[in-house]
């Protein structure tokens, strides 16, 4: 019986077109007003929809981390991605912020 080393596997995508699919995918959720989920995402640009949806998971994943956009869950449990403005806009739509904290005296 022969052992087989493992073998290297070359990267699906390379570095640019990995930049290339976060640069796009960025653009598209920072020129949305809503949050949108990875489908939404590909069909707002032609040249994501080559992407897997899991590659565009893991580089919208970076972009999170790096506080670019923020990452939802929405109420069906389908993660959903927004740019920080949006996000911003949306938690003074929900929760409002009554008068300013710095004003609270403190017991």
């Amino acid at each position: 019986r022969k052992k087989y080393m493992p073998t290297y596997r070359k990267p699906k995508y390379t570095a640019a077109q990995s930049q290339e699919i976060k640069m796009r995918a960025l653009e598209v959720i920072v020129n949305s007003t809503v949050a949108m989920t990875i489908d939404e995402i590909q069909k707002a640009d032609l040249c994501l929809s080559g992407a897997t949806p899991q590659k565009i998971a893991r580089e919208l994943g970076d972009l999170a981390e790096f506080g670019m956009i923020e990452k939802i869950k929405n109420k069906a449990g389908r993660m959903t991605y927004m740019s920080i403005e949006t996000a911003e806009r949306y938690r003074n739509i929900v929760s409002p912020r009554k008068g300013s904290e710095d004003n609270e005296t403190v017991d």
